[in-house]
């Protein structure tokens, strides 16, 4: 029986880890565009 109290528990902190890795991606990939966005925004205003 305690056993499967460690397995559940292990798997809410691996679930955890996994639902943060993938806000970090989002959030990741939501920056990098705005960053895109920006750049090129600036671009098209510089002459070149």
């Amino acid at each position: 029986m305690i056993v499967w109290i460690v397995y559940i528990i292990v798997f809410f902190i691996l679930f955890f880890v996994l639902y943060l890795g993938i806000l970090g991606v989002k959030r990741g990939l939501e920056a990098k565009n705005i960053n895109k966005t920006i750049k090129n925004k600036y671009d098209a205003k510089s002459p070149k």
